[in-house]
């Protein structure tokens, strides 16, 4: 068999949309003897008909458990543009709630937020919280339309929503390397987490957005510099005790650390790692094996 069917058995075995290592653990509990990681069973779903995916969390599922199980993949935006294109006029977010949750566990607020987030897009905004399609002809006559080349200045609450969005949405934090409105997310997080350290934020703020970086174990990045190298080590061995795991090259969080990692290895094998880094690297490499 391919890759791919191992996942699809497994998957039929689980009989519910999962995340990609429950998935791969029920391959090899299936297959004791076959040989494959997370990230193969993950892109043979994604290549191959068959599979859904659930959001940006690294959930699947199989297609046909859409119609068998009234189950919808798809990100929640996928399931709103769905809804409003069926629709004559625009809706409001209470009515596009309502229809979201016959297939996702949210509120208004999550939704209308993740809307927002791709406001330049697939989504248009009028006043009273009404959401339509930039796809579709409307009557302007009976809306307003909230001018979106405006730059707004958003309240803190509103940057948290988003941000606290933009996390279920993608299942990580906002990074530097995002579109525009993601590097704004990850300017004011990293503003914030600035204010905390220096004791300039109000308490309960510093709370909600703390327990929120908490869940995503998030660490304020040391520069790099020569002589910081320990740290990078440290981290490293904190992270795979954490997650059981090395890091994820071609997550944008995780892809420094994994390629710091990469680059110990080399040097380790051409013997050119001096004695106090290549104990450090040993001992991530005993850890791993």
């Amino acid at each position: 068999m391919q890759v791919y069917e191992y996942a699809y058995l497994a998957l039929e075995e689980l009989g519910k949309p999962s995340k990609v290592s429950e998935i791969y653990n029920k391959v090899i509990e299936l297959n004791p003897s076959y040989k494959t990681d997370e990230n193969s069973i993950r892109a043979s779903m994604t290549r191959n008909t068959g599979f859904v995916p659930f959001g940006r969390t690294s959930v699947y599922g199989l297609s046909k458990w859409e119609k068998e199980k009234n189950i919808k993949g798809g990100t929640i935006r996928d399931i709103v543009e769905e809804y409003l294109i069926n629709q004559d006029k625009p809706k409001h977010i209470d009515e596009i709630t309502e229809y979201v949750l016959q297939y996702r566990k949210t509120n208004a607020k999550n939704i209308f937020y993740n809307l927002k987030m791709e406001v330049h897009n697939r989504f248009v905004f009028f006043s009273g919280s009404i959401v339509g399609l930039k796809s579709k002809n409307y009557d302007f006559s009976y809306f307003v339309r909230v001018d979106e080349n405006r730059t707004e200045k958003r309240s803190w609450d509103e940057n948290f929503e988003l941000l606290n969005s933009f996390t279920k949405e993608y299942g990580r934090l906002p990074s530097s390397s995002g579109n525009d409105e993601e590097l704004r997310l990850y300017r004011f997080m990293n503003i914030q987490v600035n204010k905390i350290r220096k004791q300039k934020l109000e308490s309960n703020k510093s709370e909600k957005l703390q327990k929120l970086l908490d869940s995503y174990n998030f660490v304020k990045r040391v520069r790099r510099s020569p002589n910081n190298y320990s740290h990078y080590f440290t981290e490293l061995k904190n992270f795979i005790m954490t997650n059981n795991r090395l890091p994820n090259p071609r997550n944008n969080e995780e892809s420094i650390l994994y390629h710091f990692y990469y680059r110990q290895s080399k040097l380790f094998k051409q013997n050119k790692l001096t004695a106090e880094k290549k104990t450090l690297y040993l001992d991530i490499y005993n850890l791993i094996n």
